[in-house]
Order: C-alpha cells, then structure tokens, then sequence
C-alpha cells in the first residue's frame, strides 16, 4: 500500500508462507512524529519527521536483515507551568541487523545545543520465538553526554532552574537474567530549584560506578545555604536473595526549608537501607537552627472531630502508611524557636520516631519551651511549664502540659492546659485560690477587683478580652458575638457568646461567673417593628417589643 497524505508517503509488502516462514519489506519517507504525541502525556508534545525502510526475512526460526530509521530534525516541547521548553535534536537514527550471530542495534541521538546519546547492544544466537530469554546472553553499551542539564527542567516535576552537566559511559555483559555493569555516571556543577520549600540545592560532584559485576558504588556532596550534606550509595546483587542497597546521608547546618511559615537546617546522620523484603530508615538528626511560624488557621475553620467520617469518602488506613521501618531520633538545637497559634519561645528536647510498615508514625519523647509567652485573652502571659509529651503517641497529637501565668502583688494567675493536641482543655487557675471572676479579673487588670474602682476594671477586662476575641476566638469558630462584660460595679463578670441562626432569628448565651448561672435568650425579628424576646435560666419569660417610627 501507499499514503501520500499529508505529504508523507510509504510502501510496505509482505509474503506470508506459513506459520514461522514470512518476507517484509517496505520504505516510508517524511512521516510526521506529531501523531506519536497522543501516547505521550499531555504537557509532552514531538515534532519532527520519519524515513526509514527494512528488509526482513524469518526462515527456520532465524530472522535474518536489516531495518533503519532516521528521525530528520525535530523537536520535543514540554508544557511547564503556563511555560513553554523546547528539547531540539537533529538526525536521530536506529539500525538493526539481524542474522545467524543474532541481533544487532545502534542508537545515535545527537541533543541540539546539550549534547548527545549512543548506544549499541548485541544479542548473540538471538531467536524471535524467545526474545527475552533468562538465558540469553547480551552485550550493551551506552554513552550519553550532556553539557547542560538546563532543558530537564521543564521534565522534572516541582524542581526548577537545574543546570549543570553529566556523562554516563557504561557497559552491559552477561545474560538478561543476570546483568553484569561496568563504567558510571558522573555530574559536576549541578543544582536546581525546589519552589515550593523556596531552597537551591547545589551538587558540585557526583559519582556514580560499577567496581565489579552487580555491584553499585556511588557519592556525592550537595550544598544548601551554607551547610554541605555527603551522599553515599551502595547496591549489590545478592544472587537467590535477591539484592539490596545502601544509602548514607551526613551532613551539617544543611538548609532544607526557607519559607515564611518555617526556616529549618539539620544536621543528619541517616540511613537508608532497601531490599527485597522492605525499606528501613534508621539514624540521627540534629535540628540547630529552625524558625517555625504556622499560619493562623483561616477565619471560620474548625476541625473536624477526630472521629469524624465524611459520606460518600472511602477510608484507607494505609494510604498514607509508606511500607517501611523507622527509628530516628531527632533533636533540637540551641537556636529553634516556635511562633504560633498563641505561643511564643525557644523549643528544646529530642524525639524518637518508630514506624512500623503500614502502621502510623509514633513518638516517644518530650519537647519543651524555653523563654516562652502564650496570648490568651488578649495578654501576653508568661510560660512556667510547656511540654509536648511523646509516649508512643501518633506525631499529630502529643500530650499537652502547658501552664502560663502573670503575677503581680505576691499573687499569680493564669491558664493551664492539659489533654492533647487535638483535643485540648483550658481552665483558668490562681494562686492565693480566689474565685473565678477574681482570677479572670486579674489575668486583665494585674490585681483583684477590689483595688481598682468599678470603671476602671471594666474597662481594662472589656478592652482586653475585646481584642482577644476580635482577633482570635470569634472569628476561628464563626460566632456573631463574643465577648466579656461586666456590671458598673466590676463585681459580676458574664459571658455573652451570639450566633445568627437565620436572618431573622439570633441565639445569645450568657453565662454569670460570680453567680454560676447561666441562661439562653432567642430574639425573633418577627417583622421590621416587632420583636420576640425568650428567655430561659433562673427564671423563664417572653417579651414582645414593638417599634414606632415617626
């Protein structure tokens, strides 16, 4: 047959003489490679055209011939983040020859402006009717050298700006079911971008070869900020048991994250250990310097309870749970500091992290803050005791011990918070013990009601709880009205907290705290000029409130 369109054209004829007997042959010219792009992902695209031609013969289970391909110039473009990367190469080819000794192939791809690709493997005494053969002896080699590494950016996801240059010279012996490699791979002046931790990871050396038959030895260094990390890596065939490999990682001061929310370096001393049966990460990190800053959580949000299932949502319990063993230990330096959710200070302890396969990280260890002040209604309280306890316990929800108080006049008042991360409980707390409205009372003013006229107690309490339910507890759970007031004596504190059930209908909740009573008012927008007022505690009631406009 023949196809001119589009301006390509070909010929293909074929002799079939019975079952393991056939002849091919065939030529085609200027066929395009962009139809190629449909089995490529989609931000891959290839332009370019095709020529070629074979002439095959497979008589008494031998193939015997040949068959070439040659690529003209073209191009490959990657879509990378609203950007456009072209990878240019010109007169790429394949040849095969096919005979008695076997198959034979060569590759020659030569990269326009980054460099080239070689490679050549014979397969001896090689058989279409067991092309993969266990046994099949195989020699290979492959040369690939590549002055700039810059055009991999638009391939590698989520890394940006790689430059530097590589080479691989390596050869392949032995049978396909036991490969033999010798030569290596070798980087130099390499680095990239990882945007979303905003650190440039620079590479200046790495080496990568084969010292014997299944054996795999490499190293390297990488540079972040101004700490270094060396990178070691062995892998070996273990012949029945299969094989396994060895990664090393130590490094000191080694910058891994540089964004608002957090400033991190570690010094680790890890290993990596992979076989046949799993993966285990054993080791040390040393944290010396980090600044962590968690964004506050956004207006409105509350999490969900922790036992909380959402319809319709399948729940897996190992998809997050990587197959692996852990045990390290992480410790911090002199220099961490934590800024967040109220809490300020210098965090100090260490934590040892086990994972079991399929099974949830857990800790076990203390983590303490040094120095520390934690806002609570509206004040910046001292921290006397603050402690994440680790005993076993899923790394999301340790165990909380947090006191924080102020003192003023041989008294001393302030918040304890107990429970856990997830699930934590406040109380207020004073010391000599004074009622509740008199702790509150001087956690805001610095001293008991009793030393400061009524209008001046009110006032400091309200300012103070005011800006702290503005800015922290009424917007987080999405309530209408917090707030704290008191009576023109500053004798009685009470609670008020409102929510807009509809347009039209508005719950407020009052809670007294030196009369330990509470009660519930419902006011109904009947109209624009009638109002329903309910009320429910010590006493019950209905008011009914008309309005007149003149």
């Amino acid at each position: 047959f023949a196809d001119r369109a589009g301006g390509s054209r070909g010929c293909i004829a074929m002799d079939y003489q019975g079952p393991g007997s056939w002849k091919v042959a065939g030529d085609f010219q200027e066929i395009g490679l962009a139809a190629a792009s449909a089995f490529l992902p989609d931000q891959v695209s290839l332009d370019g055209q095709l020529n070629g031609g074979m002439d095959l013969v497979l008589e008494g289970g031998i193939l015997s011939g040949s068959a070439a391909v040659e690529v003209t110039a073209g191009k490959v473009e990657v879509s990378h983040e609203h950007e456009q990367h072209v990878i240019p190469f010109r007169r790429a080819s394949l040849d095969l020859k096919a005979g008695q000794k076997g198959l034979y192939g060569e590759l020659a791809v030569p990269l326009s402006g980054m460099g080239s690709l070689e490679a050549r493997v014979n397969l001896p005494e090689w058989r279409p009717d067991s092309p993969a053969a266990p046994e099949q002896k195989i020699s290979a080699y492959v040369r690939m050298d590549l002055s700039d590494l810059s055009m991999l950016s638009a391939l590698v996801p989520r890394v940006a700006s790689i430059k530097g240059s590589a080479a691989l010279d390596a050869e392949m012996s032995g049978t396909l079911g036991r490969v033999s490699l010798s030569g290596g791979l070798r980087s130099a002046d390499a680095g990239f971008d990882i945007p979303a931790l905003s650190v440039r990871i620079e590479v200046p050396e790495l080496d990568v070869e084969s010292p014997g038959p299944g054996r795999i030895k490499g190293s390297g260094r990488m540079r972040s900020g101004k700490g270094e990390m060396k990178v070691s890596v062995t892998s070996e065939c273990l012949n029945e048991q299969g094989w396994k490999a060895d990664f090393y990682l130590k490094g000191k001061d080694f910058k891994i994250v540089d964004t608002y929310e957090a400033l991190i370096f570690v010094s680790p001393d890890l290993h990596f250990g992979v076989d046949s049966r799993g993966m285990m990460l054993t080791g040390e990190v040393l944290v010396p310097r980090a600044r962590i800053r968690p964004v506050t959580m956004a207006e409105g949000t509350v999490a969900p309870s922790h036992d909380v299932v959402i319809a319709g949502q399948d729940v897996d319990e190992s998809a997050d749970n990587p197959k692996i063993n852990v045990d390290v230990r992480v410790r911090m330096g002199e220099h961490v500091s934590f800024e967040g959710y109220g809490l300020k200070g210098g965090i100090n302890g260490n934590l040892r992290i086990a994972q079991e396969p399929g099974k949830t990280p857990l800790g076990t260890g203390c983590l303490a803050i040094e120095d520390g002040k934690y806002r609570a209604f509206g004040l910046d309280l001292t921290v006397d005791t603050g402690k994440l306890i680790f005993s076993d316990t899923p790394l999301d929800n340790p165990g909380i011990n947090l006191t924080a108080s102020r003192e003023a006049d041989n008294i001393s008042a302030g918040v304890r918070i107990k429970g856990t991360l997830k699930r934590p409980v406040l109380t207020v707390f004073s010391s000599p013990a004074m009622p509740q409205s008199d702790a509150i009372a001087f956690l805001f003013t610095g001293s008991r009601n009793g030393k400061y006229s009524g209008n001046n107690v009110s006032d400091r309490i309200v300012a103070a709880a005011g800006n702290y339910l503005a800015e922290k507890v009424g917007t987080i759970a999405g309530l209408d009205e917090l707030r704290l007031e008191t009576d023109s004596s500053a004798e009685d504190i009470s609670l008020v907290i409102g929510k807009y059930l509809s347009p039209d209908l508005y719950l407020q909740y009052i809670n007294e705290f030196d009369k330990m009573t509470s009660k519930i008012k419902l006011l109904y927008d009947f109209n624009e000029n009638i109002q329903i007022q309910t009320e429910t505690g010590t006493v019950q009631g209905v008011d009914i409130f008309y309005k007149i406009e003149r």
